[in-house]
């Protein structure tokens, strides 16, 4: 008998041709993860969406089927008419687990195919790990809140790993310049990279960010934290704070049901505020906890500004509107209308009574806060603007989609500007930022081009840096083959104990397998964002008039 079991297991060790509809094999056979092990615990906001997909439209609090309720934790720990679903540490003892795995009896969801096994995989960890922020009890049947600080997140993102490789085909959509210009936060693959401008090379370890899409980065004015929206569309948004010194998220605010359309960090650090795809702008205060929304915006909320006082907080939307809110009221101040496009930028200036913006079919204004009046307006490109910001009391930066970096002079009773420089970079620029000291600008661009340029007001871009991230070469094909190995051969003597198998090279060429296949997988994901960020954009540009 073990000699046939030898002879089976050296035969599944073999190379395999892996495909993607393999990959949930792979990922299924992965070790479980140890209860204590905090590095891999897994969150509620993780499997959420999990469950909103497959299971809130039967179990939600109108229509609460077998009296479970599955729209938050807690409906869950309620359990439902036949009693408690989920028990930490143990998915055996699990019918939320065993009923969506067709372990048992009714297979859920009913009358439909079991979910994939990378789902079921991430609900098995999530009870494996204590559900969370959620810990045993004396009875291991009642779950009851772990004592934790409420500024603490819930997610495996937010720990240090080394810098892992991005595809050929990977696209920065976020960045952000640190105020001294010495350092880069890159979006990379579900991870913040960090290249730093001295050195001229990429730092070794990243923040992790798990199972989200990052849409936004800021740091904030003196630098020792950097802010970073991240988020499932559809599903889930949040605003999180990294403290360089900790290494740590040290604030998160409240989860939102979609990714954050926009945010911005008031001057002194202690209030928030967020864009949202419900129309709403929401302002939070961190020190007090509390939070305002501003309601009046007819479409999606996709720029931010505190003014530089901050008695005035500043929003645009998808339609074009910009609305001026006062934050000691809590009213609208005032609405600016003018844009025709989706607002791409809100700047307001350092010193003046003027507010800059500008719209995705490429327009600028300057607008003037006493008569609300746009006293200057000029289309830069049709492509649209990507950034504007005020680099000095009257000059005016620009980037553009297709036009690159320009800086124009305001010149007082007439309504356009006088081009002092233009810096056409030769690619479609994606996103870019500028950094306090007004003289580092990061940009990227569609072939994946990240380059950090220095720039000067006056004699245009001094200098460029080009930042790359680590590449994997791996080829994007649907089907992984390995190289073909050695062939193993197994030698059986008389007794079953004197077998001799090179068992390690078997058990080395099935680990290249899976991380082949891992790798594969993560590939087509990162791609599956891709796509959904380019349905989004399509989708802002057919309902821009």
């Amino acid at each position: 008998m073990l000699d046939l079991n030898m002879v089976k297991l050296a035969k599944m060790a073999c190379p395999l041709a892996i495909s993607v509809g393999l990959s949930c094999v792979a990922a299924s056979q992965e070790p479980s993860v140890d209860l204590a092990d905090e590095s891999q615990k897994v969150s509620y906001e993780q499997v959420q969406g999990i469950f909103k997909q497959h299971c809130v439209a039967c179990h939600n609090e109108d229509q609460p089927r077998a009296e479970l309720v599955m729209t938050s934790i807690d409906g869950i720990l309620i359990g439902s008419s036949s009693g408690p679903v989920v028990v930490a540490g143990d998915p055996s003892a699990s019918p939320l687990y065993l009923l969506a795995a067709h372990l048992e009896s009714p297979a859920m969801p009913p009358n439909k195919p079991k979910i994939p096994q990378r789902e079921l995989n991430k609900i098995r960890d999530w009870i494996m790990t204590g559900l969370g922020d959620f810990k045993r009890s004396a009875d291991p049947k009642t779950m009851i809140p772990s004592p934790t600080d409420p500024m603490r997140t819930a997610s495996n993102s937010g720990s240090m790993i080394p810098v892992q490789a991005v595809s050929q085909h990977h696209r920065v959509a976020q960045v952000a310049c640190s105020p001294d210009g010495q350092k880069i936060a890159i979006q990379g693959n579900s991870q913040i990279c960090f290249w730093d401008v001295q050195t001229h090379s990429m730092e070794p370890q990243a923040i992790r960010i798990e199972d989200s899409e990052i849409s936004g980065l800021e740091y904030s004015i003196d630098g020792k934290y950097l802010w970073c929206s991240i988020g499932k569309p559809g599903e889930s948004g949040v605003v999180r704070r990294w403290n360089f010194q900790k290494q740590s998220f040290d604030w998160s605010m409240p989860q939102e049901d979609d990714t954050i359309q926009d945010f911005c960090v008031a001057p002194s650090g202690d209030s928030l505020a967020i864009g949202t795809s419900t129309r709403l702008v929401k302002d939070f205060g961190l020190q007090k906890s509390v939070s305002h929304e501003f309601k009046k915006h007819t479409d999606w909320v996709t720029r931010t500004a505190y003014s530089s006082d901050e008695l005035l907080l500043a929003s645009g939307d998808r339609f074009g509107a910009i609305l001026l809110w006062d934050r000691s009221g809590n009213r609208e101040f005032a609405t600016l209308r003018g844009h025709t496009a989706m607002i791409t930028s809100i700047a307001w200036h350092p010193q003046k009574d003027l507010l800059l913006s500008s719209d995705f079919s490429g327009m600028i204004r300057i607008w003037d806060l006493h008569s609300f009046e746009a006293t200057e307006n000029w289309r830069v490109e049709a492509s649209g603007i990507v950034l504007a910001r005020w680099i000095d009391s009257d000059l005016v930066l620009t980037v553009g989609r297709e036009a690159g970096c320009q800086v124009w002079k305001r010149q007082p009773g007439n309504h356009e500007p006088e081009l002092v420089w233009t810096s056409p970079l030769g690619y479609p620029i994606l996103s870019a930022d500028l950094s306090q000291n007004r003289q580092d600008l990061v940009v990227t661009g569609s072939g994946g081009q990240v380059e950090l340029l220095t720039i000067s007001a006056s004699d245009g871009v001094l200098a460029k840096q080009p930042i790359e991230l680590p590449q994997n070469r791996s080829s994007r094909a649907l089907v992984t083959f390995l190289p073909n190995a050695p062939k193993r051969e197994i030698a059986f003597k008389s007794s079953p104990s004197e077998v001799t198998v090179p068992i390690d090279r078997a058990i080395e060429a099935a680990e290249r397998s899976l991380l082949s296949a891992r790798q594969t997988v993560k590939e087509l994901e990162e791609q599956l964002s891709l796509l959904h960020q380019i349905k989004q954009s399509q989708q802002m540009e057919k309902s821009s008039p």
